[in-house]
């Protein structure tokens, strides 16, 4: 002890601001606790955009569904976000259609296009529940959330690797998507249920892709007098 500093009494207690301000949050589990037991049980849904450039049909945003159970993923483009409420009623009219069950639960974040009224009442009305996430806590969304990022970066590369200007990014996502199975399935009876919920790309979506591609090559590399005679 140095000579002629006062003795400094201890308490015996815990601070409780000190507490509150160093304590930080557990990690989220690297795996979901329970895993739906049949299609269209929960679907996980999410917007991505916008994208910085509009697309050859003037869309700037992606949407998704997620089926838990198959992992089956449709995708549709929007011009705004305003449009989340209008699609969600033509996929649940389709994927219930097709393969007789319905949808039970979304999950989905607190995004404005989510919680509107008209979505709540429309849920509530059909018995939908909707399992929203913590604010600022995407992990809880994680499924979408992946398939976001690996949907943006297959896009990414496509259009690398064909040297294609980004204008064709929906065209792109339309075909990570459209004839691609996720076949990591446990049971064989997975993998017929994810056969019923199979949506081909539509004619009129694929010619409308040629046509543009055409349009971009012949851009890319003119005709020429001599190609023109032949």
């Amino acid at each position: 002890m140095v000579n002629g500093l006062p003795s400094i009494v201890q308490p015996d207690q815990l601070c409780e601001g000190c507490l509150v301000g160093k304590q930080h949050r557990h990690s989220f589990p690297k795996e979901s606790i329970s895993r739906a037991k049949a299609p269209l049980e929960l679907i996980h849904t999410d917007v991505c955009g916008p994208i910085d450039l509009t697309s050859l049909g003037k869309n700037k945003y992606f949407l998704l569904f997620i089926d838990d159970y198959s992992r089956k993923t449709w995708v549709y483009f929007l011009k705004q976000k305003s449009e989340v409420f209008s699609t969600f009623k033509r996929f649940k009219a389709l994927v219930e259609q097709q393969n007789g069950y319905q949808i039970k639960a979304m999950r989905s974040d607190r995004g404005g296009e989510f919680i509107s009224k008209e979505f709540k009442a429309f849920c509530e009305e059909n018995g939908i529940r909707r399992p929203l996430t913590i604010p600022y806590s995407p992990q809880q969304n994680r499924v979408v959330e992946r398939k976001n990022r690996s949907i943006v970066n297959m896009t990414r590369s496509m259009l690398k690797s064909k040297n294609l200007p980004k204008e064709f990014w929906a065209e792109a996502v339309d075909c990570t998507e459209s004839d691609k199975f996720n076949l990591h399935m446990e049971t064989e009876s997975a993998i017929d249920e994810l056969e019923k919920l199979r949506q081909p790309l539509s004619t009129a979506v694929a010619d409308e892709t040629q046509l543009a591609l055409e349009h971009h090559t012949l851009t890319q590399n003119p005709p020429t007098p001599e190609t023109l005679e032949k």
